[in-house]
């Protein structure tokens, strides 16, 4: 009797994890209803634009996005930028890469389609049609992250030569993993290790500052046609009013 009110605990758990990601993608820029304007009743499958519970493309976690070249970036460089950086952005970098896999602008599909036989679905290609809004094509050229704030880097605040007050990383645990975040009056923001759930958490990426799943709820947030329109946009860790994100990490700046 124990035994099976653990399994039903675990299966509710489960379900219920499922069920809180999707409502909280459900109406955001990353909900592919929104994103192709097929209205609340449209027979969609939130999760799978990104997910797929069997045959995904072996890329953390669970990936079911399908995209050739690019594959790797150059990124962020500045006199002033101290700390140690990867030069390009691979797999192993997969809260970016994954990121990137959208925001290239280039084309890509699923790898594992939803229905009987995964039979191709145009409503889950992002394709050309997607790829017009210059806010989320951040591009593919090999410069492409030459112009955004670094990721793909190992956070060491002992490196700041800039006197930015770079907070020291400290424990932060979620879903039974010990990790390292940031932790400041609106984070956490977490950082991440280059190979998956282990090792070393000490990596600053895409998702050290943003929350793909639209985590938290804070003023200014409004969409045009699926894009992000207000003071404020979406997938933020925190209400980045008054730069306070910002501040949280660059404290004396």
């Amino acid at each position: 009797m124990k035994k099976l009110l653990s399994i039903m605990t675990v299966a509710v758990l489960i379900i219920g994890t499922a069920m809180s990601a999707w409502a909280i993608i459900e109406g955001t820029p990353h909900d592919v209803a929104v994103m192709r304007d097929l209205g609340a009743g449209a027979d969609i499958e939130r999760c799978a634009m990104c997910h797929t519970p069997h045959a995904g493309s072996g890329q953390y976690p669970l990936w079911n996005r399908a995209q050739g070249a690019p594959t790797s970036y150059t990124m962020y460089a500045s006199p002033t930028f101290d700390m140690t950086e990867t030069t390009l952005i691979d797999s192993a970098n997969y809260a970016t890469f994954n990121c990137m896999v959208c925001h290239n602008g280039v084309a890509s599909t699923l790898v594992n389609y939803p229905g009987p036989g995964s039979v191709a679905n145009t409503d889950y290609n992002f394709n050309s049609t997607l790829l017009v809004n210059p806010q989320t094509n951040l591009g593919s050229d090999a410069a492409t992250m030459l112009n955004e704030h670094p990721v793909g880097f190992t956070y060491n605040p002992a490196r700041d030569d800039e006197n930015n007050g770079f907070r020291a990383a400290q424990a932060y645990s979620t879903s039974n993993v010990n990790k390292r975040a940031i932790i400041g009056a609106r984070g956490p923001y977490p950082l991440y290790s280059e190979t998956g759930n282990t090792g070393d958490y000490n990596q600053f990426e895409c998702a050290t500052c943003h929350a793909v799943h639209d985590t938290v709820d804070y003023p200014g947030k409004s969409m045009d046609v699926g894009r992000s329109a207000g003071t404020q946009v979406y997938f933020l860790r925190g209400d980045n009013s008054g730069s306070g994100m910002c501040i949280d990490c660059h404290v004396n700046r």
